[in-house]
């Protein structure tokens, strides 16, 4: 819960902005999750990019698209309180 509501903070830092934000190392599961959180309800763009080689670290990039760029009304982190 701590990571998804620090990358809800940086996704709207971002969407506020109207800039791009690296994000830090991901696990390839969470790279997939962010990637899609992203994509699907902030409608930004997402590149990742880097991690051809064995040491090399793979970079996640989110870049503010255009004025379809958004914060959700209702935050994933904000459902998972509902729930609980």
């Amino acid at each position: 819960m701590k990571i998804v509501i620090r990358m809800e903070k940086i996704l709207e830092e971002a969407v506020r902005s109207k800039e791009s934000r690296s994000l830090p190392e991901l696990e390839p599961g969470m790279r997939k999750y962010i990637s899609i959180l992203a994509r699907e309800h902030y409608f930004m763009e997402v590149c990742t990019y880097g991690g051809r080689f064995k040491n090399q670290k793979k970079v996640t990039d989110v870049y503010y698209k255009d004025e379809t760029t958004q914060v959700p009304a209702t935050l994933l982190s904000e459902y998972v309180k509902l729930i609980k």
